[in-house]
């Protein structure tokens, strides 16, 4: 995953060359195998971020206590998602494009964040 880090930031990029919050889970979840549907998250409204997590709950993923390698952190009140390798979270940033940050510093800042593991693999 090392060739995303550094990518561009842009709401509503697909990538290759640049990413959103969604479209980087997405990405990561196809490169390990996982079939994830590809959500218009263009504007990341409130309703849209409500309808993800609901997906998230039910469809695609389930809730979990204990964030491991390849586990989504979705931030409902910051509307981001992210997702977990180690002790680190692969997310993008507005200023930064595509970061790796400690996933102690990401919990601080998305303190209402939940764990969820993607059911299809």
């Amino acid at each position: 995953m090392n060739d995303l880090i550094g990518k561009p930031y842009k709401l509503g990029a697909a990538g290759p060359d640049a990413f959103d919050c969604w479209t980087l889970v997405v990405e990561v979840a196809k490169r390990r195998g996982v079939t994830v549907p590809e959500l218009n998250c263009e504007g990341f409204k409130q309703v849209e971020i409500v309808d993800l997590a609901s997906r998230l709950r039910y469809d695609i993923a389930e809730e979990t206590c204990q964030p491991a390698d390849g586990d989504v952190l979705l931030s409902l009140r910051l509307a981001h998602i992210g997702t977990v390798f180690g002790d680190m979270v692969l997310h993008t940033h507005r200023r930064h494009g595509v970061i790796l940050e400690k996933l102690g510093s990401f919990l601080r800042t998305y303190r209402d964040a939940k764990a969820y593991r993607w059911i299809s693999a």
